[in-house]
């Protein structure tokens, strides 16, 4: 007994994964998609601290670096998010392990680069040179923050 199973024709694929790749690249911009996703709490963490492996056909598969983010009912509340903003149905598959270009990851940089041009400006001010230089003040270690975004 044999059985071949043939592969639909693209062209009856095509529209779907043009949707689907347009949505977010293959994965490429998985981070900034995650971002207009409706989640809260557990299943926001796990959207944001995954990262996309990639899409085959019409399964999402992705990486996230703790077990415990992914749950079943997590899983669940991601693909149904992702499925309505695409308007499509999705398949979510998870593996475990490190990550690297996540939402997540993206703020924490976005943060650090923050902090790190705050304090900057802050010792290169004119009036903070003198009073280290002068005065022998010293800037209390972490009480620099960032200015919140003042944009509308």
């Amino acid at each position: 007994f044999f059985l071949m199973i043939r592969r639909p024709p693209r062209s009856t694929l095509f529209p779907y994964t043009t949707l689907f790749r347009s949505a977010f690249d293959l994965g490429s911009d998985w981070p900034s998609f995650v971002n207009r996703l409706e989640l809260k709490g557990v299943a926001r963490e796990l959207a944001r601290q995954s990262e996309c492996l990639g899409i085959d056909g019409h399964t999402l598969r992705l990486r996230v670096a703790t077990a415990p983010l992914a749950e079943a009912a997590q899983i669940e509340k991601v693909r149904a998010a992702v499925a309505a903003v695409l308007g499509q149905p999705v398949k979510i598959e998870i593996e475990i392990g490190r990550t690297a270009d996540t939402a997540a990851a993206r703020t924490d940089s976005a943060n650090a680069e923050r902090q790190r041009a705050a304090e900057a400006a802050f010792n290169d001010h004119p009036f903070v040179k003198t009073l280290i230089e002068r005065h022998g003040a010293t800037v209390v270690p972490g009480s620099i923050r960032p200015a919140e975004d003042q944009t509308p």
